[in-house]
């Protein structure tokens, strides 16, 4: 899947995933570092938590087993002034895929 970036903006991509479920993500930027962090919004909770903050990188594989039922995200900052697309791979356990936007409402998003 891509996401398309603007420049100086943020993307964000969640998953609907249950307690102890499984994901796998690889990914990385076409043409610029990006600073990545993991985060999460319980089930029916008014906060949300970030678990993994990152400093700028070419790109990463991980994984991780969901420690709430609820959404759990992905972010990466562009701090370049210039467009990014970034390019995911995921497989786990997902009940939903959305891209948000500030402004826009969520894209359904397919692996």
């Amino acid at each position: 899947m891509g996401l398309r970036g603007k420049p100086a903006k943020g993307l964000l991509h969640q998953c609907g995933t249950a307690l102890g479920a499984r994901a796998a993500r690889h990914w990385y930027p076409v043409s610029c570092y990006v600073g990545p962090s993991r985060d999460g919004w319980e089930t029916n909770a008014s906060y949300d938590q970030t678990f993994d903050k990152q400093d700028d990188r070419p790109g990463a594989t991980s994984s991780y087993t969901a420690p709430f039922t609820g959404i759990h995200g992905w972010y990466w900052q562009n701090r370049t002034d210039r467009p990014v697309t970034l390019k995911l791979t995921a497989t786990g356990f997902f009940v939903e895929s959305q891209e948000f936007r500030r402004g826009q409402s969520p894209r359904q998003k397919t692996f």
